[in-house]
């Protein structure tokens, strides 16, 4: 029996993304990144990193202004997607990376609405 081959294809490379334990969620064509670290215990940013994965080559990411009601910069947090949204919750933050305090909260990101 012949053995199984996969193989990997980059799809993108930039800076704006490097970063470990982030959350990530496909909506449409599009891939939402969310959160992560780059230097241990230190979560990165609470911006939502978009690459349209529609385009045939080379995708820039889009970084989109953090809304004055978002979730704190985090990482290590679960996300899924449903009925067009993106949704968030839990994670660790700060230098002891103690789970998020935030009485049970899930965050729901409409990219249709930017809400």
């Amino acid at each position: 029996m012949p053995a199984n081959k996969a193989t990997w294809t980059r799809i993108v490379s930039s800076a704006s993304l490097d970063r470990s334990s982030q959350a990530a969620s496909i909506v449409g064509n599009k891939l939402y990144i969310f959160g992560g670290e780059l230097q241990p215990r230190q979560p990165v940013d609470n911006k939502i990193h978009v690459i349209d994965l529609a385009k045939d080559s080379d995708p820039a990411p889009q970084s989109l202004e953090t809304p004055s009601v978002s979730p704190s910069p985090r990482v290590g947090s679960p996300s899924t997607t449903a009925n067009g949204k993106t949704y968030l919750f839990s994670g660790r933050g700060g230098l002891e990376m103690t789970p998020l305090e935030e009485s049970g909260a899930l965050w729901s990101y409409d990219p249709a609405t930017a809400e």
